[in-house]
């Protein structure tokens, strides 16, 4: 499981992690990318888009503007890398702040962006539906992939995407 640590430094402008989960009596790796969002890194963090196979996007339930972002988030992710699996997580849903955005917003404005089924709210301080996002997004991620069998080595073949051919990067 993925936790908070107030040790880690924020997103600047991007940083990875592997990630190794049991699935389908199967270990998958994952290579989770975590771009700031931050308007000032876009063009770098634009480069490690086009080699996503999915994506989970992250906004924050006490800042507005981070929901009212995701339409935009969204679009750029499908200009680049074309139809990916995706998943929306709301994060620092145990907060008790005043500035938290009402469950009902949320769930409206997820339900008008197309994404009620594939919607987490998560907490990445207590851990709160962080594998339940991540389970998901395997989830779609393996149904939409191709699954190759020889011997003991499991590949995904990803030419059935529908990818952009060229990349707006």
């Amino acid at each position: 499981m993925i936790l908070f640590s107030d040790t880690v430094a924020p997103t600047i402008p991007l940083d990875y992690r592997h990630l190794y989960r049991e699935f389908r009596n199967h270990v998958t790796k994952l290579v989770i990318w975590d771009t700031s969002g931050q308007e000032k890194y876009k063009l770098i963090t634009k480069h490690f888009y086009r080699l996503a196979h999915a994506a989970l996007v992250v906004y924050d339930v006490t800042q507005k503007d981070t929901l009212y972002a995701l339409p935009k988030w969204i679009a750029e992710l499908k200009h680049i890398c074309g139809e990916i699996p995706t998943v929306i997580v709301g994060n620092k849903f145990d907060t008790k702040s005043k500035d938290k955005i009402s469950e009902e917003d949320i769930a409206s404005f997820i339900e008008e962006l197309g994404f009620s089924d594939r919607h987490y709210l998560t907490s990445a301080f207590t851990g709160e539906n962080v594998d339940k996002a991540f389970t998901a997004l395997i989830e779609i991620l393996m149904d939409d992939m191709k699954i190759i069998s020889d011997s003991d080595e499991i590949k995904i073949d990803l030419s059935n995407r529908n990818r952009r051919k060229n990349c707006a990067c």
